[in-house]
């Protein structure tokens, strides 16, 4: 018989647990200060799982999509599943809710949105300039000449503004 000390997480109380251990099975469980955290030394000693809570990628836009897994998967499995999240492209309209990756790692857990997403409105003015990764930009000046903006231009904190009229900014 062997014993384990671990924090629980059930709860913010934090309790310290003592969970004896006999050829891989939880025998009992001391310390815990609520219901939650007998049930949470019991799985975390035979099968510890996480919620996953990441960023995915939104086609056309800058900014990430906030996800989490539905359900909790194998805590073995948590890397291979944000890998797999980070390379999912997830196309707007996005709703709260809505499924972005299935059956992630063969889990048979799903990735859901947990922020909605507008479509894209696609017509190249200064809202959409942030949404247009790779693609340049045509504006006005105000010299009525055209200039260019590219994404990387945008990334480096919208260098290139306030240049001469026409000037190709890159």
């Amino acid at each position: 018989m062997s014993a384990k000390t671990i924090t629980c997480i059930g709860c913010p109380m934090g309790c310290r647990l003592t969970v004896a251990l006999e050829n891989g099975k939880v025998t009992s469980v001391d310390g815990a200060g609520c219901g939650r955290g007998a049930a949470y030394a019991r799985q975390e000693c035979v099968c510890p799982t996480r919620q996953v809570t990441t960023l995915a990628r939104v086609r056309g836009r800058r900014e990430p999509l906030s996800v989490k897994t539905a359900q909790p998967i194998p805590k073995a499995l948590v890397f291979a599943c944000v890998e797999e999240i980070h390379r999912a492209r997830v196309a707007p309209p996005v709703k709260i809710g809505d499924v972005v990756v299935k059956n992630v790692c063969g889990t048979g857990v799903d990735v859901v949105a947990t922020m909605d997403v507008a479509a894209v409105s696609g017509d190249g003015g200064a809202a959409d300039l942030h949404r247009l990764p790779g693609a340049p930009v045509a504006f006005e000046t105000d010299g009525g000449r055209a200039g260019v903006i590219s994404w990387p231009a945008v990334r480096r904190g919208r260098e290139g503004f306030g240049k001469t009229p026409g000037q190709v900014l890159t």
